[in-house]
């Protein structure tokens, strides 16, 4: 039967081909829909085949991973994730630390010629790898050197083979890789603290996903660029590094769940940052007024409003701000660009926050607002409707009066 499948694709002839194989023996052929899993590259199923694999026998290690978590926080926000890792190194009983792919870390093992489903390795080979890359300062050896200049003859000896041999291709999972390598890299004194976890704090969250909570991916178009998040596109407004921070704050920080972000999610975002930086110009601005610096308060208020698009509440901020230099546009904004009564605005504007719950006052901590307000907007309102109704509509009170 074998010969008779020999290069046919496993997801199309091949099948139809078992079948027919088969066809004596089988009963009835009907499509099943099911759960299977694909390649997140291509889109394709993945073909199950057994291969020999390097292996961890954590069974002689849980007890001791056990025992170095004890006390170790782990999780996100108030979420305790410990039993779960707890479960993880006592009920795994290995360890799959080998992948087949064209890149990463090699694990140093040979087989023999005519033998090549049983590698084998050992401690000599590995620590002549070992100094090889440190004396061509290169991790690339295993890759460039062939097999004879790589095993010596104090290596083949402790291989416990004779004959032609040939390097195994397999690499070592990220994951183990990764955490070899940054013991590795810890100062002696460290390294000699043994049986003790290297930390007090295991941080725990969950994968980013798109708006729509589908994994990102090249082919589907949907990965979110960081550098799109701080410096902007064409369809997204620059946030800046802090607007990053922001959303791994908002979003990403205390929940061990999918975390998301896509345009709706950043459009959030902005609302909320701008809603933060709003808060700071108003500090700014109360800093400057209190020194006279009236011109860098101009200067302030120009690039404020050429950076954010305000709405209602951000408008009022900047009419608490620039209301010291610029009394009557502030009352033009409150009287036309809002509904209302504008001396109920500002004064809505000035006690904003005593009936809010917390979080609401937090908003605005850091603003001050005058608790002359009240007079000075009904002063300002009056003036101007003597004034209108005094020269009329159609004068231009601003204008110079031929002397």
């Amino acid at each position: 039967m074998g010969y008779e499948l020999e290069g046919k694709n496993v997801l199309g002839e091949g099948t139809k081909k078992v079948l027919e194989l088969l066809k004596k023996d089988v009963v009835m052929t009907t499509k099943y829909v099911h759960s299977y899993p694909y390649d997140w590259r291509t889109k394709k199923p993945v073909i199950i085949r057994a291969s020999a694999q390097w292996f961890i026998d954590t069974q002689s290690l849980s007890k001791k991973a056990e025992k170095a978590i004890e006390g170790i926080t782990i999780g996100a926000g108030n979420t305790d994730l410990s039993k779960s890792l707890v479960a993880m190194v006592t009920k795994r009983p290995s360890w799959c630390i080998s992948r087949q792919r064209v890149w990463g870390v090699p694990i140093p093992s040979v087989t023999v010629e005519g033998d090549e489903g049983s590698a084998i390795t050992s401690v000599e080979l590995v620590e002549r790898v070992a100094d090889l890359v440190e004396k061509k300062n290169d991790t690339d050896v295993w890759w460039k050197m062939s097999i004879d200049d790589i095993v010596d003859n104090k290596v083949r000896e402790s291989l416990g083979r004779i004959g032609p041999l040939k390097k195994s291709f397999d690499v070592m999972d990220v994951w183990l890789d990764s955490g070899l390598a940054w013991t590795c890299a810890r100062k002696k004194e460290e390294r000699e603290e043994k049986d003790c976890a290297p930390f007090k704090r295991v941080f725990v969250h969950g994968f980013c996903m798109d708006d729509k909570g589908r994994k990102m991916s090249k082919s589907i178009g949907n990965v979110v660029d960081p550098d799109t998040v701080t410096d902007g596109s064409m369809s997204q407004n620059a946030l800046g590094v802090d607007g990053l921070r922001l959303w791994v704050a908002l979003y990403g920080s205390e929940t061990s769940a999918e975390s998301r972000i896509g345009p709706q999610v950043l459009k959030e975002v902005e609302r909320k940052y701008v809603l933060r930086r709003s808060i700071e110009f108003g500090s700014r601005m109360d800093s400057l007024k209190s020194s006279f610096r009236f011109r860098s308060m101009a200067n302030e208020t120009i690039l404020f409003v050429q950076s954010i698009s305000s709405n209602y509440l951000l408008g009022s901020i900047l009419t608490h701000s620039i209301s010291p230099i610029l009394p009557h546009l502030s009352i033009e904004y409150e009287m036309h660009a809002v509904d209302g009564n504008p001396e109920e605005k500002l004064r809505e504007i000035r006690t904003y926050g005593e009936n809010k719950d917390e979080n609401e006052r937090n908003i605005l901590n850091g603003i001050r607002l005058r608790d002359d307000l009240d007079q000075i907007s009904t002063l300002l309102i009056n003036l101007r409707s003597k004034i209108g109704e005094t020269v009329g509509p159609k004068e231009d009170i601003g204008a110079k009066v031929p002397s």
